[in-house]
């Protein structure tokens, strides 16, 4: 069985989705499951819609974590669509590539899904129903 550790291991909100929280639920030993937007061209951790100016953290960042917990995984939320259309899904898709054993994108659209099945046959992607075209 699999736990994983939504937005890292934190106990205040101001601490979730943070590399250390991230880092501390690694080193428990849960996987990690957290939400992903673009943003100034830049892939970063945020469930919420991001503020023009906020710094966030950037998925690279999160994804070097995983040289050192190659055994980990990380789901990855996407929140927002029009991805394709924006050019934006082969840039990920060469981001995930080296981690394509250890990470899956869920919550997608069907077209994105197979947009992205299409770029690479080896990225893991879940769809959801009923409220995803």
């Amino acid at each position: 069985m699999r736990i994983f550790a939504h937005k890292g291991l934190w106990k205040i909100k101001k601490e979730a989705n943070t590399l250390e929280a991230m880092n501390k639920a690694l080193d428990a030993g849960f996987d990690l499951e957290t939400d992903i937007r673009i943003q100034n061209g830049r892939f970063v951790i945020k469930h919420d819609p991001a503020l023009q100016d906020e710094d966030l953290l950037n998925l690279k960042e999160v994804l070097t974590l995983f040289k050192k917990y190659d055994k980990n995984y990380i789901a990855l939320h996407f929140k927002e669509n029009g991805w394709g259309q924006s050019g934006q899904l082969s840039t990920l898709v060469n981001l995930l590539a080296p981690f394509s054993a250890q990470v899956f994108l869920f919550d997608i659209s069907l077209n994105c899904c197979q947009e992205l099945k299409e770029l690479n046959k080896s990225i893991k992607t879940r769809v959801s129903v009923g409220d995803k075209k």
